[in-house]
């Protein structure tokens, strides 16, 4: 009787010890590798790693060749986005820079004509004159300050900036003269010279 039960308990012990060694396989899973959109394994395909390395928005999941480049050209590239939004915008600021540039360029020649171009009727109307503009003939940037981008409670966008430059006058007197140049852009995004002042406006 009691070798029939230490039998039946070695038999029981063997039974549970198949069952532990194929759980056990069962959790160690399929170390192959598959296509983390497909699921064809590297046996049935040849398998790519994407990468940072390849891509910026690589996920270091493989893939096979026909899901790799779908995924590729799927997978957007925040950081090149980002850097070209960065770019645009510094190129929209420089557009008033360059306009102040020409601007004060045709000013040191007293090419008032050119200097209305870069104008909005308001400023032609209340600042160029036959022989002066803001009482000056001709004026040279020796340098430039103070420069800000605002908003105004409408919503208009302005650009100022303070001058200082060698300046003929009206009187023909040549003097240091020091002033702001303000820029407004208008609702298609055109930049040109709106107003001269002694004070800042924003």
């Amino acid at each position: 009787m009691i070798k029939d039960r230490s039998r039946k308990h070695l038999i029981t012990l063997c039974l549970l010890l198949t069952i532990a060694t194929i759980v056990s396989l069962c959790a160690c899973g399929d170390k192959k590798k598959h296509c983390a959109k497909c699921g064809r394994s590297e046996d049935e395909t040849e398998l790519f790693l994407f990468s940072k390395e390849d891509h910026p928005g690589g996920d270091g999941k493989y893939y096979c060749a026909t899901c790799y480049r779908v995924v590729y050209a799927e997978t957007p590239i925040e950081t090149v986005a980002s850097e070209i939004a960065e770019m645009l915008a510094e190129t929209e600021d420089e557009k008033p820079r360059k306009l102040v540039n020409d601007f004060m360029a045709a000013f040191d020649k007293a090419d008032y004509a050119t200097m209305k171009s870069y104008s909005s009727l308001g400023c032609k109307s209340a600042y160029f004159h036959d022989n002066d503009v803001y009482g000056m003939r001709r004026a040279k940037v020796t340098e430039t300050s103070d420069e800000k981008f605002y908003t105004d409670k409408f919503g208009v966008r302005f650009y100022s900036v303070y001058i200082t430059a060698d300046a003929e006058l009206a009187s023909g007197e040549t003097t240091t003269k020091s002033f702001y140049l303000i820029l407004l852009q208008d609702t298609g995004g055109h930049w040109s010279v709106h107003q001269f002042s002694d004070e800042p406006k924003y």
